[in-house]
């Protein structure tokens, strides 16, 4: 059986290679890899070399020699993000891999770090979300490409208001032009950094998270934070965040109590997309888009102040995954993506129009719908039923909070509200 051995080369300098890696390289008799790779071997090895960089083709080239020896070689360590993960696929003989140091150890020991948590994230030559992986991960290594180079990724997480987390660039690792970076995530993002570099984005409390990125809370500037801060603090909370955590304006928000109930009854988890019709402030989005992970999460609203309330608690609270639509439903709904489930705070009348085209999308979407009129009320449980063939759940809430009268303390109601749900897995 013909025999392939796989070389990791690490970073790609020769004081990188291990003695066993630099060993079998000089013992080859044929050396495939990527032309940069080729050009850096050490002295001594075969000038019988071929340029190769797809599995295929490394396979193709070794297939059609006469090579006793043959040595294919790459990057990093062969376990992480490598070519020799498709060897397999195309090479039917012996496998024999020596793998490198990879660049994500080569950068943690140049700064000093432990890396046992990182969250390995490829931006190399495929498609890739830095907003969905910082904001479920607080450590990130970044491989970076052409397309998604470490600037360009910042400038993304920037964005979404992770502009204050500490950020690390590798540039060139092993070679003597070896250049290290470290600042914001905002501060990187101004810099120019060559397509081939590593990235470590670490969600951490620092000064810069200090009310610098999008909009500072209204009643203590020393606790203004955005961003990531914003976001451990809703993490730690959990469902039913504080109403005086939003940014607010005269736009009706859905309460936190009502808020927590809806969520509830929604049931998103595992859910990959989410709509908000009726957004408001964007408070139900915000939870939403906290709760899902990766999911995209929708915020339909056709007020444009309330757009812009939107905006700014998606920037407060890190939330990448929230996408704001404005438009009018079920206009505005055409072109988004089918739902799992969707919360409904306002529809300006137009709730038996905005439940067809959900059910058109996808009949087996869960539906939470809030009311404060009876007549609402009545017509959400009719309009729900129609589709659904089941009855639909109707839930009161009558929430009453104290504030101080004198020496005691009095409750003040807010109005009642009404939940309607229906559809999706509660109702099999």
């Amino acid at each position: 059986m013909r025999k392939l051995t796989v070389v990791g080369m690490g970073p790609g300098s020769q004081s990188c290679l291990t003695l066993e890696a630099l060993e079998a390289l000089r013992k080859a008799d044929l050396i495939v890899g990527a032309g940069r790779l080729l050009e850096t071997l050490p002295e001594g090895c075969s000038k019988n070399r071929k340029i190769a960089v797809s599995a295929q083709a490394v396979c193709d080239a070794v297939y059609g020699s006469d090579s006793s020896f043959p040595c294919v070689v790459c990057t990093g360590d062969t376990g992480c993000y490598s070519l020799c993960t498709g060897l397999g696929k195309y090479w039917d003989g012996e496998l024999s891999i020596l793998p490198g140091i990879g660049s994500m150890s080569y950068l943690a020991a140049k700064l000093q770090l432990p890396w046992q948590d990182w969250k390995v994230v490829s931006a190399h030559g495929r498609a890739c979300d830095p907003v969905a992986a910082v904001t479920e991960n607080p450590e990130v290594f970044f491989l970076t490409g052409p397309d998604n180079t470490a600037q360009e990724l910042c400038r993304q997480l920037m964005q979404a208001g992770f502009g204050g987390c500490r950020a690390y660039v590798g540039e060139k690792l092993s070679y003597p032009e070896e250049r290290i970076v470290s600042g914001t995530v905002r501060e990187i993002a101004e810099k120019i950094f060559a397509p081939l570099a590593v990235l470590v984005v670490k969600r951490e409390k620092t000064a810069d998270d200090i009310g610098n990125d999008t909009v500072s809370a209204k009643k203590d500037s020393e606790n203004s934070v955005t961003g990531s801060c914003w976001r451990e603090r809703a993490k730690t909370h959990g469902p039913g965040l504080l109403d005086d955590w939003f940014v607010r304006g005269e736009v009706p928000m859905t309460k936190q109590e009502v808020r927590a109930a809806a969520l509830a009854k929604l049931g998103a988890a595992g859910a990959k997309v989410l709509y908000d019709v009726g957004a408001g402030t964007g408070s139900v989005s915000v939870e939403l888009s906290l709760m899902a992970g990766q999911a995209d999460v929708y915020a339909i609203e056709c007020e444009e102040k309330a757009v812009e309330l939107i905006g700014k608690n998606r920037e407060r609270f890190g939330c990448g995954n929230l996408h704001v639509v404005f438009g009018k439903a079920p206009q505005a709904l055409d072109s988004l993506p089918a739902p799992d489930a969707v919360f409904i705070g306002g529809t300006k009348g137009n709730l038996p129009e905005i439940l067809s085209i959900l059910f058109e999308k996808n009949p087996s979407v869960r539906i939470v719908v809030t009311a404060i009129l009876l007549e609402t009320a009545l017509q959400a449980c009719e309009s729900l039923e129609a589709f659904t063939l089941k009855p639909a759940e109707i839930m009161q809430l009558q929430v009453s909070r104290s504030k101080k009268a004198g020496k005691g303390h009095m409750l003040c109601a807010n109005n009642p509200i009404f939940l309607i749900s229906a559809g999706g897995c509660a109702d099999e």
